[in-house]
Parts: structure tokens; sequence; C-alpha cells
């Protein structure tokens, strides 16, 4: 009997295609098929109806048993639905590259588990760990928010309930939103499960590397995974138990198509695998706070710190006058390094200065690609564009008056660096950005510095504000607070106030710590809730903002992205796609279309439109509807729930 089969390819395409076999084939398994006159592997996704098309025959069943079981098929379905992704590229990046090149994946391991000290759990932690391991045991699709400061024992916690979730016979998948996070959470999971048992995944390992983790991770050599963005899709057997930690961090969403949110994939995950998950934040985001108040998500929630250690004392100063590193802040680095601790200091910013700017004629000097300042590298005597990569020379005058008065405007971390080392000439002083890690090597030296307490001073950008425990840091310096702010984006105060939280938790662990913030306004009134370390205040009150608004979570935001090189034809199109869409549309709220913040990368104009909706399946089917009738030379961006608007 003749069966039909849609297979799917790590392609740009929307579905699938459809062979024929002549028996039955599990759903999950690869398949060796011609496809274009090239032999290609693919995933069986579903069987189908008998077509109304010729049809050609499947040559090869690779595995006898699915690479992916149907939960994991439901999330990754939902994750292409949702986002409007075409399927092959959520199978691209959820899978390696080798899977659909090489066919044996039997791996031999030693799967043994090594049980490690663990420490008494607190009162609060206890009644968590009631509350929760229930929901492993019994299989329980259930979401939990895990909110209390930084130090309040959330780590413990969770490692006390993954303890759990393995003595049950299962495996548990940890998502982290930067690589930055990974090294110290491994080391803290292989010293009370053993290295054996225990992987990590991020995009800086090689695809051999990515490989091998996924397939151990298949075999069930791997119980505790620790991972980025795409581990929400490895393969884990028998998963009991999901965690994610810093759950409000915008890294989780992905900034190239398939434009999907890790952290809601995986409570999605969750529900198809009937198990509990775990977010888990000092800061929890609006979102997430949302759902517990509404009782989708459970809130458990620590007051205080585990060690009986105050949260850090926050000093609000004054920048006027006070140049780069004001005089209070001096003092309390000075006095911080004297007592042989550390400093952290969060900078917004990467490179030495923000922008190039003639005092003659004004002029700022941008990419001739994109419609962006080019950054300063005083290291490197370059002029850099964070968009496209380009670097330029440093010129000697203004191309618009020829003028030679051109000045240095903005703060990056290079230009924070260098101002501290003048200051300590005696510290050692690490920079942590994208460009001091970008290489695997100077990534690891960094962290090296940092946990063997060589270093003294820590300048970063976001990348060193979360998720760390360094006991020695004990001063925390946020070096421009209005910097935090200079986002065009529904979300920045939540951002900011959740950053300075988050950078404060660094800071303290042992003994009490400081927290330095710097400001053009120390009479902000978001000072209020700072210093007080009030997340859930500010967050009632944004809220209720949000509600008035109609932003997120009270509405579902889709930004749709017009880019082409005609910049007349560009908006003439997005216009048009407008029209159609209002005229489709009639509930929902349509802005735009209108040019885009960075409104132009890569020589390719940019036009956006933002709508609001409280139905997103509905709204994503007017919108295919309307791209259809678009010129194809021109190309879309939907994003579903953006976190990026630039």
């Amino acid at each position: 009997m003749t069966c039909y089969f849609k297979v799917i390819f790590p392609l740009n395409i929307k579905d699938g295609f459809v062979y024929e076999y002549d028996s039955e084939i599990k759903k999950g398994v690869r398949v060796e098929v011609d496809l274009r006159g090239e032999k290609k592997i693919g995933i069986v996704w579903e069987k189908v109806e008998n077509p109304l098309f010729e049809t050609k025959k499947i040559k090869k069943i690779i595995d006898e048993e699915p690479l992916i079981e149907e939960g994991l098929m439901k999330s990754i379905q939902f994750t292409s639905s949702y986002y409007n992704a075409p399927l092959g590229m959520v199978i691209k990046s959820a899978f390696p590259k080798k899977l659909f090149q090489k066919i044996n994946i039997d791996v031999e391991e030693n799967t043994e588990i090594v049980w490690g000290e663990k420490a008494e759990l607190s009162k609060e932690q206890e009644e968590a760990y009631r509350e929760v391991s229930p929901c492993i045991k019994e299989a329980i699709s259930q979401p939990f928010l895990l909110f209390g400061a930084a130090g309040s024992g959330k780590t413990e916690l969770c490692l006390r309930l993954v303890e759990y979730a393995l003595k049950n016979g299962g495996s548990v998948l940890i998502l982290v939103p930067e690589i930055f996070f990974t090294p110290q959470l491994v080391k803290l999971f292989t010293e009370r499960f053993g290295k054996k048992v225990v992987a990590v995944t991020h995009s800086r390992l090689t695809p051999k590397e990515r490989f091998d983790v996924w397939c151990r991770v298949k075999i069930g050599a791997i119980k505790v995974l620790v991972g980025t963005r795409s581990a929400v899709f490895m393969p884990l057997k028998n998963i009991k138990f999901i965690v994610v930690d810093n759950e409000q961090d915008e890294s989780y969403k992905q900034e190239a198509v398939p434009l999907y949110n890790a952290k809601d994939v995986a409570v999605v995950r969750a529900k198809d695998s009937h198990i509990p998950i775990m977010l888990v934040s000092a800061t929890p985001s609006l979102e997430s706070l949302y759902k517990a108040k509404n009782g989708e998500y459970k809130l458990i929630e620590f007051k205080g710190r585990s060690q009986n250690v105050p949260l850090p004392q926050m000093n609000i100063v004054s920048l006027k006058g006070g140049g780069l590193i004001t005089s209070a802040a001096k003092r309390e680095i000075r006095n911080t390094l004297r007592s042989k601790k550390s400093v952290i200091v969060l900078v917004n910013r990467r490179g030495f200065n923000s922008f190039i700017i003639c005092k003659e004629c004004g002029y700022i000097f941008t990419c001739s690609k994109c419609s962006v300042s080019l950054t300063y590298y005083k290291d490197d005597h370059i002029l850099k564009c964070h968009f496209c990569g380009a670097t330029y020379s440093l010129p000697n005058m203004c191309p618009r008056c020829g003028g030679f008065r051109l000045i240095s405007c903005g703060t990056g971390t290079e230009r924070v660096q260098k101002t501290l080392k003048g200051l300590f000439p005696q510290a050692h002083i690490v920079r942590v950005d994208r460009d001091t890690t970008r290489k695997k090597k100077d990534f690891q030296r960094v962290l090296k510095e940092i946990e063997e307490k060589t270093a003294d001073i820590i300048v970063g950008t976001q990348m060193v504000s979360k998720g760390h425990n360094y006991p020695h840091i004990n001063l925390a310096v946020v070096a421009s607070f209005e910097a935090l702010l200079s986002s065009p984006d529904v979300r920045a105060t939540e951002k900011a106030v959740s950053l300075i939280i988050q950078v404060a938790g660094r800071a303290g662990r042992e003994m009490p710590g400081k927290v330095i913030i710097q400001s053009l306004n120390p009479d902000n009134p978001l000072f209020r809730y700072v210093k007080k370390y009030d997340w859930r205040t500010f967050a009632e009150e944004e809220l209720k903002n949000r509600k008035d608004l109609l932003y997120p979570p009270f509405a579902h935001l889709i930004r749709f992205v017009f880019r082409g090189r005609g910049e007349k034809k560009l908006r003439e199109q997005a216009q048009k796609f407008a029209a159609l869409l209002k005229e489709k549309i009639k509930r929902e709220i349509i802005y735009g279309p209108v040019k885009a913040p960075i409104y132009m990368i890569k020589n390719e104009y940019r036009y956006h439109i933002l709508i609001k909706t409280d139905d997103v399946k509905n709204t994503l089917k007017k919108i295919n509807e309307s791209q259809k009738k678009i010129q194809y030379n021109i190309r879309t961006i939907c994003d579903v729930d953006p976190m990026n608007f630039l």
C-alpha cells in the first residue's frame, strides 16, 4: 500500500514536500530523497492524504526510531505558526547541520550520575520544593515564576529540583540568555551531578561539537543540558523539568529568522511534554508577572538574601560637572580596591565614543551603508559600524565643510576602561563586551580572570549584569542611568530599572556592598523604586501605563519590516500593503508605514508597520493574504512580539 508523507528540509521554504513510500513510516525519522536532482536528507513530519500530483519515492529510511518525540514536534510546529516563520528555517535553527549530512548518531557514553554535596534548604526553599516536586513526579504541566532578589537562594532551589528530576529517571533543560552565563552554571551542575551527564550548547560551538552534544542528548547520555536559545529544541530523553534563568532577558528573542522567543517556546514545550517549567528572575518581565497575577503561572517569591547579607546600598550621584567618573564613584572604587575586593562598572555601549561630530558644522560621521553613527575605537584608531561591521579610517577633516575641529562624544566601554586605568594605574581592569569576547579564547580568558579574582575592575555591557555569583565583587557602578533609557522601545523603562537592580545584585554577596548610580537627573522618580529594590511596585505602576496605552501584556505587537534598494518603490509597496491590511483587519490598531528608526542597513532602505492585536493567528492570516500582493523584489520580515524596534 502506497503511503504519502510530508518531508521537511532545513531550507527557507514555507512547508515541506510530499513523497511516497510503500509502507508506513514513523513521524520524526530521517529519510533520504531526491530533491531538485540531488540526494537530500529530510525529516518525515506527517502523513498526508493522497496528493493530486505526481510524487517521488523515498529512497531510504535512515532511522529506526524517531529523532524527535511528538511533544517536541508540536513545539517546533508552534514556533513556525506563531512566529510566522518557514518550518524549514525552524528546523535549520533547531538541529545541527551535520544531522542532514551524517548517518550515524550512535555514541557510547558513561551516564553515571555523581551525587555531590547539597546545602540545607531554608524555610522558603523547602516550601517551594514541596510545591514544585510533585509536578515533576506526576508529570503535571505547570509554569512557575520564581521571583527573588539576587542571592535569595533561587539557584539552590533549582539545583535541588533538578536533582529530584534526575532521581525520578528524567532529564532537565536549563535555558540561559547569554553564552557568558554558561560556564559558571555548568560548573555548578557538574560539581553536583558529575561531568559525564552535564553538557552545554550554544552558538560558539563548532558544527562538530554541536552535533556531538546533540547525539549524546538524543541517546540519553546527557541528563542536564545548559544552553542558550536553540537548546529549547534539543531532544532530551524523558525530559522532566525546564528552568529558564533570567527569564526577563531580551536575548531569548532571536533577531534573525525564525524570530522566536525561546522563553515562550520553552513554556509551550513544557505544556506539550506535560512537565513543569520554572521561570527565574530577580526582576521578572511584566508579561510574566501579569500571567502570575491572572493565575496562568504560579508565583513563588523569595524575600531577602539567603545568607542574611543585606542588599547593597544604592547611592544616586549627579553627573553634572562630574566628568566620566564622579568623585563619589572614585572614592568608593578606591576604598573597594584597598579592601582587596572587586568593582563592576556597567556601561551601555561598546567602543570608545558613540560618535564623532564636526564642531564647525555639526556633521556626524555615519556608515555609508547604514543610517547609524559610527563608533570610535581609540585603540585601533578606527570608526566601526555595529550593524554591518564596516570599518573606516579616522578622518583628519570634515567631509562636509573641510573643518578640522572633530570631537568625539558619548561613552563606551573602551573609554571608561581607559579613564579608570588613568585613575587607578595599579588596578587590573578587564573589559567585557562583544568586542573583547568575540573569539572563544578571549571569552575563556576574560572569564578566568574574573573567576580567579585577578580582575580588580570589570567594565562591561549588559553581559556582566545578570546571573553571575562572584563573592569578591563588592561595588557596582552604573556609568550613566540616562544611557540605559536611550532606545526607542516600549520596554525601555522596564529594561533600565531591571538592569540596575540586576547589576546591583552582583555586589555584596558575602558582606554589605554598595552601588553608585551616576545620573544627570538624580531626582528622576524611577529612583524611588531602584533605591528600595522595589520591582513589584514599579511593575504594578508600569502595568497601569501599559494598559492605558494597550501595550504588552494587554495586546500583542506585530512588527512588519520592508527592506529594499529603491526607496520610492519600497515606500509605495509598504503603503499599498498597509491599505490592504486596514481593509482586512477592522479591530486591530495599525501604525504606519513609517521610516524605521534605523532607516538604512547594508544599503537597503527600511520602512515598518506596527500592529496591535489580541488575535495573533487571525492577524497573521490577513498579513499573509496581503503579502501575496507585494512585489517580491522587496524583502519583508514579520516579527511577532518584537523586542527590537530599530
